[in-house]
């Protein structure tokens, strides 16, 4: 797979196709991804010559569907989506790629390849691996000695259609071979209590579609140690947004599809319903703020596939966000509420007083920190969720304090820390003043 850099310093390339991925650790593919970078060059200025000089060769095409936005449009939205790691842009932007792309062709005219930004391109580099590359040197050859080309260019076209249609049939193969082993593998762990337990995100996941997708209900031990998992709080988000939103739709999975969503937190419920979109397909979330009262704020949550809305009231306007997107999740799942009223248990309340942020802290785990060991308070505690490929994954952290969780996600530990801790001072520490020996302005900005 040819990796072509977009940000190399935060590991960030685009695939030949237009997609993008993130490496796990650039400094072991640095060197690769140079010699990348030559042969791309190499191969886009032997497509020119052929158009120049009117050789017939197999040029390497990648053409965008009608619907596809200007270069320049898509490639601000990677920019912006890669600098800012928002983790929902980015499975958007994914989504959105793989729908206006097509795939690469080979073919004996040019029509520019869309994913490098290239007028013309083709296959030269490796002749030892692809037939392709073979018949481009046995073309160019014979254009430096003058000799007669071994192909004409109706057994290009021809050649050019056999190798697409075989491609593809090998790729189909592939997936479908890997797909099979995977679900293998799945199936044999569903009654391994161990397993089960152990599992992280990408094998869990795996278990819950192949289950779902073959219209089996779960079986007691997942049963069993999904409930255990759910009370151990060590259920991988996008596990339970599949269970959840997906579970109403398979006979048998309802009992855990309820218990997920007993089990979801306020901060929990925004970011299940906001994957939801990429997961089951449920359409964007759509939070409007109402008129509180008493003090409070209102927030009505609101999907229209499947059309669910909710309204829930909460001293802040964050809070009221997150439990109007709790009382959507449960009134999906049948645990029915008044409109008005927050569907979720009772919050405590801290019972020291916080300080209120004044600043953008630039390093907000650290200045948790200080605030807790100042106040005389608990520290908070942080938990990880990880999802998707091991290429690109999602991490989700939950940062604890004094019986709240709040949740930040990023595409590693750190970051994920970072705007947990950021969104926890946010949401914890916004009523009222600093204590005495608490972080000051100066610490604040340190």
């Amino acid at each position: 797979m040819v990796h072509i850099c977009y940000d190399l310093n935060n590991g960030w390339v685009t695939t030949e196709d237009g997609h993008v991925r993130q490496l796990e650790r650039k400094e072991d593919v640095i060197g690769q991804i140079l010699i990348q970078e030559l042969m791309i060059l190499t191969n886009a200025e032997l497509a020119t010559l052929a158009v120049v000089e009117e050789i017939p060769v197999l040029y390497r095409n990648h053409e965008a569907r009608m619907a596809a936005p200007d270069r320049e449009v898509l490639q601000q939205q990677i920019e912006d989506a890669v600098h800012g790691q928002a983790v929902a842009h980015l499975a958007q932007l994914r989504q959105q790629t793989h729908m206006l792309l097509d795939k690469a062709t080979y073919a004996a005219d040019v029509r520019g390849h869309y994913g490098l930004n290239l007028p013309a391109y083709l296959h030269f580099t490796s002749p030892i691996r692809r037939y392709v590359d073979l018949v481009n040197h046995r073309q160019f050859s014979a254009f430096l000695t003058g000799e007669p080309y071994p192909y004409t260019q109706d057994e290009l076209v021809t050649l050019a259609q056999h190798i697409n249609e075989t491609e593809f049939a090998y790729q189909a193969d592939r997936a479908e071979h890997a797909k099979a082993k995977a679900e293998g593998r799945a199936r044999h762990s569903v009654t391994d209590e161990e397993k089960l337990r152990g599992m992280g995100p990408k094998d869990l996941e795996r278990v819950i579609k192949t289950l779902m997708r073959a219209d089996e209900p779960p079986p007691e031990m997942l049963v069993k140690v999904w409930k255990a998992r759910l009370k151990d709080r060590t259920v991988p988000l996008i596990c339970k947004t599949l269970v959840l939103c997906w579970g109403f739709n398979v006979e048998g999975w309802e009992e855990l599809a309820q218990a997920t969503a007993l089990s979801l937190s306020p901060p929990e419920a925004v970011s299940l319903l906001a994957q939801a979109v990429q997961v089951v397909e449920w359409a964007e979330p759509r939070y409007t703020e109402l008129t509180g009262r008493d003090g409070e704020f209102a927030c009505s949550a609101n999907v229209s596939k499947p059309n669910l809305t909710f309204t829930a009231r909460y001293r802040t306007k964050k809070g009221a966000q997150q439990r109007a997107a709790l009382g959507l999740l449960r009134r999906w799942a049948g645990l029915e509420g008044p409109a008005e009223e927050t569907p979720s248990a009772p919050v405590p309340e801290v019972t020291k007083e916080v300080p209120k942020p004044l600043v953008q802290y630039p390093n907000p785990i650290s200045t948790f920190q200080e605030y807790c060991v100042a106040a005389g308070l608990p520290l908070p505690t942080y938990a990880y969720e990880s999802s998707g490929p091991d290429h690109s994954p999602t991490v989700v952290c939950t940062c604890t304090w004094q019986g709240r969780s709040v949740q930040g996600g990023a595409t590693s530990k750190k970051k994920a820390k970072r705007q947990a801790a950021a969104n926890a001072i946010g949401e914890f520490l916004a009523a009222a003043p600093a204590p005495r020996g608490g972080p000051s302005r100066k610490g604040a900005r340190s």
